[in-house]
């Protein structure tokens, strides 16, 4: 990755990365996929509790509801 410099507002040079050329080694793509499916399992979990509060308001509001004979 190559450092370059940007200039702020206030006129200074502040230093920023400029993008990478797209191949990451062995030990990168083995972090970035297990960040990968910490993320996916946090949002999964996340997902899963929204519909469960959800369906909680939901029965809260309107009740059960009537069984049919």
């Amino acid at each position: 990755m190559v450092a370059t410099t940007s200039a702020n507002v206030s006129g200074t040079a502040t230093p920023v990365a400029a993008p990478s050329s797209g191949t990451a080694t062995p030990q990168q793509n083995k972090h970035s996929n297990h960040s990968m499916k910490q993320l996916w399992k946090e949002l999964k979990g996340a997902v899963s509790e929204h519909h469960r509060s959800v369906n909680a308001a939901y029965i809260s509001y309107y009740g059960q509801g009537q069984t049919r004979l």
